[in-house]
């Protein structure tokens, strides 16, 4: 692919003068290339696999370089999130999801986004702010609040939302996807019990969608954004790589009647099912997040730490408006 970045910097930059901080063999497949004055840096010879940013230390833009495309994003944006430039530049390899049909992000949004989402996510559980149409048992077991951004405005508008949409327009190859659902699963110290494996187009239908079902893998994606540090003692994520694109595994109600909004659906005897030795197990710092298709199967265990709670927030985009 020939391109030329000039053609995207008419007239911002009165000359070329740059420093090189990274090359094409850098790591990740990323180059940097910071500038104090850019106006014409070709970039017709390298490769389309490339990944490279423009950083502009004079009128605060960095332009990112992908298979042919630019994305413009500001400083601003990295900081609203409290990430440092580096940690913004964590690549999205949708080939990897479209094969697996996850990812996990190490970073998402940073420590300050974090605390904001923790702190009204806390509120919530509290009862200080009032849920309580939604505030039902997942499965009558785990606490579940569905769609918190009915109650409060931080998760109708939050960096993680803003960050999730950039990465939701790669893996589902559209310009706007939209957001068409939301919850909070809380497991507190010593809540064991688990959310055995399943796939969220389950719960497409009432009470649940028939075994065989096509899954429309390229409709949707789920984003789990964990507000603790999560591992495999206080229930992160696992996923079991490669098993989204196959026809709908039979589910049953694990808990909760069939008419109950908050029902609990597992896969029917997932030793068999499943090929659970290739389980992978996603823990993340707070902050981080995984991504999943609707056909994925996914589970994760009870809290079965003493003193470590798990407050997940998890939001979903589609190619299609709520509702649709």
């Amino acid at each position: 692919m020939m391109m030329d970045l000039s053609l995207s910097l008419t007239s911002a930059w009165p000359c070329a003068a740059t420093e090189t901080g990274a090359s094409a063999s850098s790591p990740n497949g990323i180059a940097t290339v910071h500038a104090r004055f850019l106006r014409t840096f070709p970039i017709s010879a390298l490769p389309t696999n490339l990944s490279l940013f423009l950083i502009d230390d004079k009128f605060d833009l960095i332009l990112h370089f992908v298979n042919g495309s630019i994305y413009s994003i500001s400083r601003a944006w990295a900081w609203r999130r409290g990430i440092g430039i580096e940690e913004m530049m964590q690549p999205i390899d949708v080939e990897r999801f479209r094969r697996d049909g996850f990812l996990a992000i190490p970073q998402l949004v940073g420590a300050a986004t974090v605390a904001a989402l923790a702190d009204i996510y806390d509120a919530m559980l509290r009862g200080e702010i009032d849920c309580s149409a939604t505030d039902n048992p997942l499965g009558m077991t785990t606490r579940q609040i569905m769609l918190p951004s009915a109650y409060h405005p931080i998760f109708r508008d939050n960096p993680a939302l803003d960050a999730a949409r950039d990465i939701a327009r790669d893996l589902l190859g559209v310009a706007d996807p939209k957001p068409v659902f939301d919850m909070l699963i809380y497991k507190e110290p010593g809540q064991l019990a688990t959310t055995p494996w399943h796939q969220d187009y389950s719960y497409a239908q009432m009470p649940l969608t028939p075994a065989g079902t096509l899954v429309p893998s390229d409709e949707y994606v789920q984003f789990w954004v964990a507000l603790d540090d999560v591992d495999e003692e206080n229930g992160c994520m696992h996923f079991v790589p490669g098993a989204h694109d196959a026809p709908l595994l039979d589910h049953y109600i694990a808990g909760g009647d069939a008419d109950y909004s908050q029902r609990l659906l597992a896969i029917r005897d997932p030793e068999a099912a499943l090929d659970l030795t290739k389980a992978v197990a996603c823990p993340l710092k707070a902050g981080g997040a995984t991504v999943h298709n609707y056909g994925t199967p996914h589970f994760t265990s009870g809290n079965r730490t003493t003193a470590r709670p798990r407050r997940a927030y998890i939001f979903n985009f589609s190619t299609r408006d709520r509702g649709a």
